[in-house]
C-alpha cells in the first residue's frame, strides 16, 4: 500500500516471511488448526448427540440446557473472555489450575462458545429424519449402535458435516476471544493477523488473510465434494 504499481513490487515474499520466515505466524497456525479440529471433533459428538435427545425426547430440561449453552455466543466477545478469567483465574479461592494462561483456557472458551452452532446444525438434520425409521429399525430387532451406524448416521452426516465445518471455520478465525486470553506461545491467526496490522506490516496481514481465504475455499470445496459423494452413496444403497 502505497507503493507504485510496477513488475519489480509484484513478488511472493510476504507469504514467503508469512510461511517460512515469521515464528509467530507459523505458531499461530499451528495452533489455530489444532483448536479448530479438537473442538470440532468434540462438538460434532456432544453436540449431535444433544441435539438428537432435544429433539426426540423434549423436556424442561433440555430446553433450558440449549438456552445455556446459546448465551455464550450470543455474549459479546470480550465479555465472554473476562468471564474466562474470572472463571477459570481461581476457581475456588486459593486454587489455581493453571489454566489461565496456558492454551487450555483457549480450548476451553472455543468449546463453550461454538457448540451451539453445531447443535443447531445437529437439531435441523434430526429433525429432517422420520421417527417412524427409527421405529422400524427397533421392530426390526436392531441395538441402538445398528440404528446410529446403518440408520441414522448415513441421513444425518451431510447436515452434521456443514454443522462441523462452521465451527471449524469459526473457530479457525475467531479473534474477540483470543485477544484478552492467548498468551505466550499460544497465538492464534486472528491475533497474529491483528499485530500485524497494529504495527503498520500490512503487506504481512494481507499475505497472511489471504492465505487463509484461499484455504477457506479449498474447505468448501472438499465439504461440497464429502457431501455428494456421501449422498450419492446413501442413494445407491437404497
Amino acid at each position: 500500500m502505497g507503493v507504485d504499481f510496477t513488475w519489480d513490487h509484484i513478488s511472493l515474499k510476504n507469504y514467503q516471511f508469512v510461511l517460512e520466515t515469521s515464528p509467530k505466524a507459523k505458531r499461530a497456525i499451528g495452533n489455530s488448526v489444532q483448536l479448530a479440529v479438537v473442538i470440532t471433533i468434540i462438538g460434532v459428538m456432544i453436540g449431535t448427540m444433544f441435539a438428537y435427545f432435544r429433539v426426540r425426547k423434549p423436556n424442561r430440561w433440555n430446553q433450558l440446557s440449549e438456552i445455556a449453552i446459546s448465551l455464550p455466543y450470543a455474549l459479546p466477545g470480550t465479555v465472554m473472555a473476562l468471564s474466562m478469567i474470572f472463571a477459570w483465574m481461581e476457581p475456588i479461592p486459593g486454587w489455581n489450575p493453571g489454566i489461565y494462561g496456558s492454551v487450555l483456557i483457549l480450548f476451553i472458551a472455543y468449546f463453550t462458545r461454538f457448540l451451539i452452532l453445531q447443535v443447531r446444525g445437529s437439531i435441523t438434520a434430526v429433525l429432517q429424519v422420520d421417527y417412524t425409521m427409527e421405529e422400524a429399525a427397533i421392530v426390526s430387532g436392531s441395538n441402538s449402535w445398528v440404528k446410529w451406524r446403518k440408520i441414522l448416521l448415513p441421513l444425518l452426516l451431510p447436515s452434521i458435516l456443514s454443522g462441523a465445518f462452521l465451527v471449524f471455520l469459526t473457530a479457525l478465525t475467531e479473534l474477540t476471544v483470543s485477544s484478552l486470553l492467548w498468551s505466550s506461545n499460544s497465538e492464534t491467526i486472528g491475533v497474529v493477523i491483528f499485530g500485524f496490522e497494529q504495527a503498520g506490516y500490512t503487506t504481512y496481514s494481507t499475505a497472511f488473510s489471504s492465505l487463509i481465504i484461499i484455504f477457506i475455499l479449498l474447505g468448501f470445496f472438499l465439504l461440497y465434494i464429502t457431501q455428494f459423494l456421501w449422498n450419492r452413496k446413501v442413494a445407491r444403497a437404497r
